[in-house]
């Protein structure tokens, strides 16, 4: 069976972007799900010199060994400022030093919140410009607005319809490309 690896790049413990990501998560019908949360492979703020003198952190190396072991990802980015979070551009920063394209031309899809209206898209446009670069194959991306109106933190669900067939679209194609695909993984 196809390994789905799903991602929260936050470093809250309350994160609404890995609540999302579970939701997302739940609406797989034809993949195996792993949610990995990035605060359970905090490692030190990159730097050439630490790389050097130390080699890569070992929860890099496991989270490394995750990546590969799956088939495709779906990655929760909470928009700090306009910008991708630091646990994840660190995190990406770590994972590039093993294989600049780490993520192994899998399919991946890219979703957000935020508290505002809008709802983590810019973030997710500047992940969709540079995913290819660590070798995702983006499929889509979802943005959920105002996510403390339009998300039932008791219920794990989004509130909306309309926004449950947005986000279950883009679920599908994950699992559309992971049919195309061979069941090896590198």
């Amino acid at each position: 069976m196809k390994k789905i690896l799903a991602l929260s790049g936050s470093n809250s413990s309350d994160s609404i972007n890995k609540k999302l990501l579970v939701f997302a998560a739940g609406l797989v019908e034809n993949a195996m799900v792993e949610i990995v949360d990035l605060r359970d492979y905090e490692v030190p703020v990159f730097s050439p010199d630490l790389k050097k003198e130390s080699g890569f952190p070992e929860k890099i190396q496991l989270l490394f060994g995750k990546i590969l072991e799956s088939h495709g990802f779906i990655i929760a980015s909470p928009e700090y400022n306009g910008l991708v979070t630091a646990v994840l551009k660190n995190t990406v920063d770590w994972l590039s030093g093993l294989n600049m394209k780490f993520l192994g031309q899998k399919p991946t899809a890219l979703i957000s919140t935020s508290p505002g209206s809008n709802g983590g898209a810019s973030n997710l446009d500047i992940l969709e410009r540079i995913l290819h670069y660590w070798g995702g194959h983006w499929v889509g991306s979802y943005s959920l607005s105002n996510f403390h109106d339009n998300f039932d933190t008791d219920e794990m669900k989004v509130r909306d319809e309309e926004e449950q067939v947005k986000i279950k679209e883009l679920v599908g194609k994950l699992e559309a490309a992971l049919e195309t695909m061979s069941l090896t993984v590198d």
